[in-house]
């Protein structure tokens, strides 16, 4: 069996609203000593939005692999550190796609003129016995549901055996580190108060000799695909301007 590709992340507010994503930091701590077998995931997302209009109260939602399953007792969503109810929802209202993600879903109030902090963070088991491919993908593309620029980090810490890939999807990022140490591995994407247009980031792992082989080259392929697609949105646009 292989786990669908569906990404973390896609932070939404549920309703329009002029709300701006000033700062995200999201850390996957991932423990590998034998995917195989089993996998340990750590998430912890922090986000910062800036109320520049008058209070308001919104649902928010952020998306999650439905294939792990969460230790009993380590979700919790804070709101400026305090911690706040939350409901696991197939999907956001107005959304009909994601069939195979679960959100979840949460009511925030933003004071105005304010900044506000939320923190999503969960611990996941991944029993990949019977899988032939895992993908931890983050959305980050969700960035441009919120009004101004962003700064955002999405970093993975990797225990035990590293990733049979790791892939970038769309657009440029601003900023790519490997750093390997002896403990551990840290696969890092970083942006800079700039609109994020790429689609996701992530990492992978294959038990399966033919996608340790194909998996490296599709996802080279796409990524050349995607890119191609925005220069030629680009230079259309530049032709519609002239």
């Amino acid at each position: 069996m292989v786990v669908p590709d569906i990404p973390y992340g896609h932070l939404t507010p549920v309703t329009d609203v002029d709300l701006n994503l000033t700062n995200a930091n999201v850390l996957f701590t991932i423990y590998a000593k034998n995917p195989k077998s089993i996998i340990f995931v750590n998430f912890k997302g922090t986000y910062t939005v800036f109320n520049s209009d008058n209070t308001t109260s919104v649902k928010i939602a952020i998306k999650i692999a439905n294939s792990y399953t969460i230790v009993n007792d380590t979700l919790f969503v804070f709101e400026n550190n305090t911690s706040i109810k939350y409901e696991l929802e197939r999907e956001p209202p107005q959304y009909k796609v994601w069939a195979f993600a679960d959100w979840l879903g949460f009511n925030m109030t933003f004071p105005s003129n304010n900044y506000t902090t939320l923190t999503v963070q969960f611990n996941s088991i991944i029993d990949t016995s019977d899988l032939k491919f895992v993908d931890f993908s983050y959305d980050v593309e969700s960035a441009s549901l919120w009004a101004g620029n962003i700064s955002e980090t999405v970093e993975y810490i990797v225990f035990g055996k590293e990733p049979t890939s790791y892939t970038q999807v769309g657009g440029h990022s601003s900023d790519f580190s490997l750093l390997i140490q002896e403990d551990y591995t840290s696969y890092k994407w970083k942006w800079t108060n700039e609109r994020i247009d790429e689609s996701f980031v992530g990492i992978a792992y294959s038990t399966s000799k033919v996608l340790r082989l194909v998996f490296p080259i599709a996802s080279s392929f796409l990524i050349y695909v995607v890119v191609i697609i925005n220069i030629v949105r680009k230079l259309k646009k530049k032709t519609l301007i002239r």
